[in-house]
């Protein structure tokens, strides 16, 4: 049986890695910071996700992440600048290596989380 999961569960494990991080050497500490944002970014798709088909909206299966950018841009445009930046900040995360992730870039993506989840 699967259970629904909700950006707090995803949260609860960013924050726990933010956390941890504090007692990292520097290289260890931005690793966890990275998953920190990646884990940020996709509670916030995942809670979308299950909040739009609540509303009778339909993700597609094949590219869900775009999908679900496009019905934001439609429906729901003052929060849509808002995902798109945090999904820039996951890919800085998640892609580029020659950025240095901070802390003050995990905190901002927990305001765009919060701000996002507000609006929808």
């Amino acid at each position: 049986m699967t259970t629904e999961k909700t950006f707090k569960d995803f949260e609860k494990i960013a924050d726990f890695l933010e956390e941890q991080s504090r007692n990292f050497p520097q290289a260890q500490r931005e690793v966890a910071l990275r998953r920190a944002i990646s884990t940020i970014y996709y509670g916030v798709f995942w809670e979308l996700r299950q909040r739009l088909r609540r509303r009778g909206i339909k993700i597609r299966k094949r590219q869900p992440h775009s999908t679900i950018l496009k019905i934001l841009e439609t429906n729901f445009p003052e929060i849509y600048a808002s995902m798109e930046e945090l999904k820039k900040l996951r890919e800085l995360a998640d892609y580029q290596e020659d950025v240095e992730i901070t802390l003050p870039m995990f905190k901002r993506a927990k305001n765009l989380a919060r701000l996002i989840l507000k609006g929808v």
